[in-house]
């Protein structure tokens, strides 16, 4: 029960952090596996030493994943090098980095007054 509840807080957030970035032109989101990343504290350094970066947007931490989810901020990008570096600067490191880009256009909202 308790990992259903934390996968659906964790899909809310993500989803959360994702409209967020539905306002970008083209938006970078990265999934790092991270070896030994097992405790809030761990996460929190991580999260930490990754919000210190001009590029990163927002990031959430998954223990039972062992995953971060970091997104860039808009027309952003980090090397995988760059990623490799911040994760083992922080004591930990890379078993895997996914990314994925999202080109979307910006809302508008249009008002006709009559």
């Amino acid at each position: 029960m308790k990992r259903i509840i934390l996968f659906f807080a964790e899909v809310i957030i993500i989803s959360a952090i994702l409209n967020t970035a539905l306002m970008a032109d083209s938006t970078k989101v990265l999934r790092i596996k991270v070896k030994g990343m097992v405790c809030d504290f761990c996460a929190q350094g991580l999260i930490k030493n990754f919000k210190t970066q001009s590029e990163v947007s927002s990031i959430q931490a998954s223990l039972e994943n062992h995953t971060l989810t970091v997104i860039l901020k808009p027309n952003s990008e980090m090397s995988t090098g760059r990623v490799n570096d911040i994760v083992e600067n922080s004591g930990f490191s890379v078993e895997g980095i996914d990314s994925e880009s999202a080109t979307v256009e910006k809302r508008t909202k249009s008002l006709n007054s009559n």
